[in-house]
Parts: C-alpha cells; sequence; structure tokens
C-alpha cells in the first residue's frame, strides 16, 4: 500500500503512474476524504481532551451538577466522532488499498503482456526431453497433495 504522505506530496504524479498501470483511482477523492478524516480526527481528540479535563474536575469531591452535565454531553458527542471517524476510515482505507504500487520512470507503457520488454537474459533456458510437471501435479505424484480430501 502506498504511503499517504506521498500521495499528498504527489497528487499529480500517482495520478499519471496510475493511468500507466491502467487502473482506475479517483485521486482526488481520496485526498478529499483524506483531509475530512484528519479534521474528524483533530475534533476526536480535542473532545478527548476535554472529557480528560473534565474528568480531572470531578476528583476530589462531589462535583458541580454543571460538571457533570458537561461529562455527559462530551460523552455523547465523542461517541457520535468516533463513529463517524470509524465509518470515514474504512472508506478512506478502501480507497487507498486501490492505489496500485507506482511504476519506475523506466518501466515500458503497454496494454499487454505482449508490450513487455526483455531487459536481459542469463544463461540460456534449459531444454527438456520431457514435460515439466507443475507444482500441483509433483504434490499428487509424490503424495504431499491429497485434492480428494480437499
Amino acid at each position: 500500500m502506498i504511503d499517504i504522505q506521498y500521495i499528498r506530496d504527489n497528487p499529480d504524479l500517482v495520478k499519471e503512474k496510475t493511468k500507466q498501470k491502467l487502473v482506475t483511482v479517483d485521486i482526488g477523492a481520496l485526498l478529499k476524504l483524506d483531509a475530512e478524516r484528519l479534521n474528524m480526527l483533530q475534533q476526536v481528540e480535542t473532545l478527548r481532551q476535554k472529557r480528560n479535563a473534565n474528568s480531572d474536575k470531578m476528583k476530589g469531591g462531589k462535583p458541580d451538577e454543571s460538571v457533570v452535565n458537561e461529562g455527559k454531553q462530551i460523552k455523547v458527542e465523542l461517541s457520535d466522532r468516533e463513529a463517524l471517524l470509524e465509518s470515514m476510515t474504512v472508506d478512506w482505507l478502501a480507497l487507498l488499498k486501490q492505489v496500485p504500487n507506482m511504476p519506475t520512470d523506466d518501466t515500458p507503457v503497454g496494454t499487454s503482456e505482449d508490450e513487455n520488454v526483455v531487459v536481459r537474459q542469463v544463461g540460456e533456458p534449459r531444454v527438456f526431453d520431457f514435460k515439466p510437471k507443475n507444482d500441483a501435479e509433483l504434490g499428487i505424484l509424490n503424495d504431499i497433495i491429497d485434492k480428494e480430501k480437499a
């Protein structure tokens, strides 16, 4: 997953590289949701500070009824904001996970495997006088995999 700070710092580059990988992601919507989420996170943290300050007022004896009422109001508001923050975070993560890794500048852009470029080849490919078996065939042959039970 790409670091959100990289996306914040380079939105145009991320949009371009995402198009090169033929992936459709709304980077603008991601950044807008990111800003809203950060704002909501700040509001939640402020409410938590208020809750802690209010809790400190209640120590050392019987608190005023106004302090208790203020604490109840903060608790309700904090609960609502935390639920909203959780919902925003789920949506934010879903968008963020859609952003692909960025290809390097020297990566050729293409629409299929046929357009791939062989950069280098080391050694000669082996030539067998039989048809090689894949992993599943070898697993069954050596009693390592039991497809019937699976």
